[in-house]
């Protein structure tokens, strides 16, 4: 009777960790990274030489450059081909990378620029050149506006580029690029609402009824095939249309999705109870013995 009672009980357990997915649980997200190098001229506060602008540091090497000659400092801004970040990513940050050193040995500086909405913010991650080309990187981790960035408010970027309040003496640029950091969407993200109610209503029967249900897995069994049912054929990837995941995978994020993860915990309590019948007739059993033997 006692091992009885423990095999239903750890049957119930593995049931639920082994359909609904409760027991261990992971939602895939992907570090991506996306860049762009000029394509067109866009501002020029700073007297730089020599036009066009955008051709000379837009290529991978410091043959090529312009020159900030305003002692004042100013802009040299480019229009890019915009990012095209992922509806529904995370973490996302912003970085405009460029390549620097000096005319003339002395005291000046060199900063990034990036125009968000109509504004432009500028002399970002001001640094002095020295007599050798470097590489120096600023990055904007929340919207400058305000907030953290978004999808839309990324993709909607069209400027960047280098900036000053000292070209005293002349700061030489050779290479600009802008470039997003994010992490792709939870793996659920493409779930459509219809699916999702669907598959709570019927996950929320099984809720209602699970109290009067027994530790025998046979009356469990109808309400495990019917959140199966309901959730069946949904399918995603992680953007490059391969990926797609079985009907239990697919089950298991959707449940997590749901908020049921109390399920898993009503296993294990009743895995417990069953455990702890057990230890009292197996001391009561013990009792009973060394009173009569």
């Amino acid at each position: 009777m006692i091992k009885r009672i423990l095999l239903i009980g750890l049957a119930i357990l593995m049931a639920f960790s082994g359909y609904l997915g409760f027991i261990v649980w992971s939602t895939s997200t992907y570090a991506q990274t996306l860049s762009q190098r000029p394509v067109a001229d866009d501002s020029n506060t700073g007297g730089f030489t020599v036009l066009p602008l955008w051709s000379k540091v837009s290529d991978s090497n410091d043959l090529t450059y312009i020159t900030g000659v305003t002692n004042a400092g100013g802009r040299a801004t480019f229009a890019f081909t915009p990012l095209a970040v992922v509806a529904g990513a995370t973490n996302i940050s912003i970085s405009v990378s460029f390549r620097h050193r000096e005319n003339t040995s002395g005291t000046n500086k060199a900063g990034a620029s990036l125009k968000v909405g109509s504004t432009y913010y500028d002399n970002n991650g001001l640094v002095e050149p020295g007599a050798v080309w470097t590489t120096s990187t600023y990055t904007w981790w929340t919207n400058p506006v305000g907030g953290v960035w978004t999808s839309d408010v990324v993709n909607a970027l069209t400027v960047f580029g280098v900036s000053s309040n000292d070209f005293n003496p002349d700061v030489r640029f050779s290479e600009v690029w802008i470039e997003v950091n994010y992490s792709d969407p939870p793996s659920y993200y493409t779930y459509s609402n219809a699916q999702i109610l669907q598959g709570r209503q019927v996950l929320d029967n099984y809720r209602t009824t699970l109290g009067g249900l027994s530790l025998k897995p046979d009356e469990h069994a109808p309400y495990i095939e019917q959140m199966e049912s309901a959730l069946r054929g949904i399918g995603f990837s992680n953007g490059d249309g391969l990926n797609t995941f079985s009907v239990w995978d697919e089950f298991n994020t959707a449940s997590e999705l749901m908020n049921v993860r109390e399920l898993g915990y009503l296993s294990f309590s009743a895995y417990e109870n069953a455990l702890g019948r057990g230890d009292a007739l197996e001391g009561i059993e013990d009792e009973l013995d060394a009173k009569w033997h």
